[in-house]
């Protein structure tokens, strides 16, 4: 990549939560462009990827008002490019919305942002770029805020593993007076799903309220982590032996299950691992204490939040960690979709912590918005270049934008509404 590439992105990208033993799970490198031209797509050949696993979502579902879903769904087009298709509801109201087919935008994804990846800068381009191009989309979602204001909640129920970084769609001028322009994360609580063929409850069936105890694992450096829940009940595991016994007791059902660890991320279910625990490894338990129960899983790990396709393993579905957690019982689940930096894992957790002893009852989704729209107002205007005029790489520009970059990697998996309440220690001394 010359000078300007990996020997550069090193010096401005801060700590990761990615392990030592990293490297013998890299995946390969993300192309910086789309494998093939980048031309329309022609019609959708239906197959068996126009909807994914045995359970596929229902976009006829129905919905409260104010609440919109966005299904996407992954099929071919026909040259055999992976491509999308869009189709949005709304409760309450006849506003559907669909277009496609879409070729999968291979530039835009959050995983690139990495060491040896792309420049923040121009990952954060790629995706305004893309963004510029959903036009329909941009209108449907400014009609639907213009309409709804603060009620509007959005579920983007995403049945590809395309990474796209729903929460950065940059929503443009909009044709309503007084609308503002921004990011989607930023400006309108949103959630994920993803077709999950094990679970059969329905994803808007009802919000949860997630309370009780805290479950924590904490590896290496992020055994500090821990010190973020000193306020409230909860249990500390080093060893990973522990920490899974602990989530096989039904005994002290946990409100929260907390993950601080480095993780790994590849092209299979063979790749994915939190701490020393493979996909496998955390799939072998029954975790029989989030069945039944109403609990969050926050993974403040690289890469958490993306998902595989599983079709080495014989079946037509995604997996990754949210829906492996979704399927043993958890009702809701925080993870990343790409390698996040330190600062900013600790800044979210600090932040989810103030919001369950200030506002338990504001929901997560609203919660992660307004996370979002804080690094969205810390964003430099205009946006730092790569380069600087004197030709050399401006790193703290790529750092400020690294920064804002981190904060938007975190998605939340679950209702719109779900809520957490934590369980409070009592004070010693304390009436």
């Amino acid at each position: 990549m010359g000078e300007g590439g990996a020997s550069g992105t090193a010096r401005w990208l801060t700590g990761a939560r990615q392990g030592p033993g990293a490297a013998a799970h890299t995946p390969r490198p993300v192309p910086l462009a789309a494998p093939r031209q980048a031309v329309a797509p022609e019609a959708a050949t239906p197959s068996a990827e126009t909807t994914l696993g045995a359970l596929p979502a229902d976009p006829e579902e129905r919905l409260p008002p104010g609440l919109a879903k966005l299904l996407v769904q992954r099929v071919r087009d026909g040259e055999g490019n992976q491509a999308f298709l869009l189709s949005g509801a709304v409760g309450g109201d006849e506003l559907p919305y669909s277009d496609g087919p879409q070729l999968r935008p291979f530039t835009i994804s959050l995983g690139r942002v990495r060491r040896d990846g792309a420049f923040p800068s121009q990952v954060y381009r790629a995706v305004q770029g893309w963004s510029r191009r959903q036009l329909p989309l941009v209108r449907w979602l400014n009609t639907l805020r213009a309409r709804y204001g603060d009620e509007l909640h959005l579920v983007v129920w995403d049945d590809t593993d395309y990474d796209i970084p729903w929460e950065m769609l940059w929503l443009g001028p909009p044709e309503s007076p007084g609308l503002p322009a921004g990011w989607l994360g930023a400006l309108v609580p949103t959630a994920r799903w993803t077709t999950i063929r094990e679970v059969e409850r329905p994803l808007l069936e009802g919000p949860a309220e997630c309370a009780g105890e805290v479950i924590g694992y904490f590896d290496g450096t992020m055994r500090e982590d821990a010190d973020a829940f000193r306020d409230f009940v909860h249990q500390r595991h080093e060893e990973t032996s522990a920490f899974l016994a602990a989530l096989d007791r039904v005994d002290r059902p946990p409100g929260m299950v907390y993950m601080g660890c480095h993780g790994t991320y590849g092209d299979g279910v063979d790749d994915l691992t939190v701490g020393l625990l493979t996909w496998y490894e955390m799939d072998e338990p029954m975790m029989s204490a989030l069945a039944g129960q109403n609990t969050l899983v926050l993974l403040n790990v690289c890469d958490s939040g993306r998902l595989v396709d599983n079709r080495d393993g014989g079946e037509d579905a995604l997996r990754g960690f949210p829906e492996l957690f979704l399927r043993k019982g958890a009702r809701a689940c925080i993870a990343t979709g790409g390698q996040v930096g330190e600062t900013e894992a600790r800044s979210l957790l600090a932040h989810l912590v103030e919001h369950a002893r200030s506002t338990p009852e504001r929901p997560l989704a609203r919660m992660l918005r307004d996370f979002r729209a804080r690094a969205a107002a810390d964003l430099p205007v205009p946006v730092p270049r790569t380069m600087r005029d004197d030709g050399a790489v401006d790193n703290e520009g790529q750092r400020q934008v690294l920064r804002f970059l981190h904060q938007f990697m975190y998605v939340y998996y679950g209702h719109p509404l779900t809520t957490l309440r934590l369980t409070r220690r009592v004070q010693e001394g304390a009436p």
